[in-house]
């Protein structure tokens, strides 16, 4: 492709013409797809071509100091210039993916320690034979007790055990405290109907 602009554009000189030579526009758009095809592969983020390749010719032209459509290395140097902006969206779409993680861990412990604890206090109102209020009651060291008995080691150590859910569904209202201890480990708490 070749660029003509005026002379006056770059020197000041009225009614020259400077000839630039610059990348032929199908092999752009060949570089820019095989870029994308590359980035979508790696990722699962969703991204429009024209977002990409409008993030492209930005960098581009930030770390070269020209569009890339003008540029006579710019066949060597666009694919740089995606690689950055791909690495971007990785980081980004990571991030994301890791968040989401945490967030369906924390629901997958806070699900197991509801029913933990349901099952503990059915125990308790069965077999201890607890009248109410007594049987909707536990300490904090219970849920250790609990975390001991319904999860593996390799689950504590995957999804941290149930120390933040048991923090989690408090804050949300699941249990109040009745009775705090001389340790933490001694307050005693009430599941209450949510």
């Amino acid at each position: 492709m070749l660029i003509v602009h005026r002379g006056s554009d770059y020197q000041g000189n009225v009614g020259r013409y400077l000839r630039r030579a610059g990348m032929d526009e199908n092999r752009y758009n060949e570089i820019m797809r095989a870029q994308y095809e590359d980035l979508s592969s790696h990722s699962n983020a969703i991204i429009p071509f024209e977002e990409y390749s409008c993030k492209v010719d930005c960098q581009y032209r930030c770390d070269f100091g020209l569009p890339p459509q003008t540029d006579e290395k710019a066949e060597f140097r666009l694919k740089s210039a995606a690689v950055k902006v791909g690495q971007e969206y990785i980081v980004n779409d990571e991030e994301v993916q890791w968040r989401a993680n945490k967030e369906n861990r924390l629901q997958y412990m806070k699900d197991r320690l509801l029913a933990a604890i349901e099952d503990y206090l059915d125990y308790k109102t069965i077999r201890l034979k607890a009248p109410f209020p007594l049987n909707r009651r536990f300490k904090r060291k219970d849920v250790t007790m609990l975390e001991g008995a319904h999860l593996k080691p390799e689950e504590v150590d995957e999804f941290g055990g149930f120390g933040e859910a048991f923090e989690t569904l408090f804050n949300e209202g699941y249990y109040r405290v009745v009775e705090e201890g001389g340790h933490s480990k001694h307050d005693v708490f009430q599941a209450l109907a949510v």
